[in-house]
């Protein structure tokens, strides 16, 4: 089976593994927009439901989301040829559920911070936007992990730390105590002041190094390519002024 996905991701995404039968391939693709388009609303959906905007249909949605993401995985198993070397080679979505069944409203205490995780579904179906969206290049992974990790941060600090006057930290008060963190700036006029915060904060960190250095590597591979295919044209132009005005092979 081929695919004209970019080697750095997993050419069969989450959905087709390796061993399936045509007919059980078939069955599995067709679980791909709806696991993209559900992937794309849960950043919508969380912010919708942290911010407490539109009453009891943000809980609702993430009801369906969860749901979701239970039944296709249960599908998956029943599609995959070996469950176990599905589970290991998907261990991603079932962190993800996991996240998300802590994450509903019934439970109590709420632990809505965990729900971020689920935003790494969007990275988990990468493939599928190389595939039916647009061409994922290693610029465009570094962008959205920056991206991605950038909201998981703020909407995590949101909901663990409060001020010390009380209230509420602000969502762009969060998205950028997450940036700064993240670009090991830190400035220090939000803090986090609780142990979740601690551990948000340390993990931030690091990781921010490694997106960074990403797009970096990204960015210098780019304009080597534009500085090579820029003095290549500059040696066949010369080339060109060198040779008689007469040559054939002008």
């Amino acid at each position: 089976m081929t695919t004209d996905c970019p080697s750095v991701y997993s050419a069969h995404g989450t959905h087709v593994v390796p061993g399936m039968t045509d007919e059980q391939a078939a069955k599995a693709r067709r679980w791909e927009k709806p696991s993209l388009a559900v992937a794309l609303a849960v950043a919508p959906v969380l912010i919708a439901r942290q911010q407490d905007l539109l009453g009891i249909v943000p809980e609702i949605l993430f009801c369906l989301v969860t749901a979701f993401l239970i039944a296709e995985a249960a599908r998956m198993l029943q599609l995959a040829p070996d469950n176990r070397a599905w589970l290991a080679r998907n261990l991603l979505d079932v962190v993800v559920i996991l996240a998300a069944l802590v994450s509903l409203p019934f439970f109590e205490p709420r632990n809505d911070w965990v729900s971020v995780i689920l935003l790494l579904r969007v990275l988990d179906l990468l493939p599928l936007v190389h595939r039916y969206v647009l061409r994922v290049t290693p610029a465009l992974f570094a962008f959205t992990l920056l991206v991605v990790v950038w909201l998981m941060g703020g909407l995590a600090f949101v909901q663990v730390e409060v001020p010390e006057e009380g209230g509420s930290y602000t969502l762009l008060q969060g998205l950028y105590w997450s940036m700064t963190t993240i670009t090991t700036v830190g400035y220090g006029d939000f803090s986090p002041s609780t142990p979740t915060g601690y551990v948000l904060a340390m993990i931030l960190e690091p990781v921010g190094l490694g997106v960074g250095a990403l797009i970096v590597a990204a960015a210098v591979g780019f304009f080597n390519r534009e500085f090579a295919e820029a003095f290549l044209g500059r040696v066949e132009q010369r080339m060109d002024d060198l040779l008689p005005t007469d040559d054939p092979y002008r």
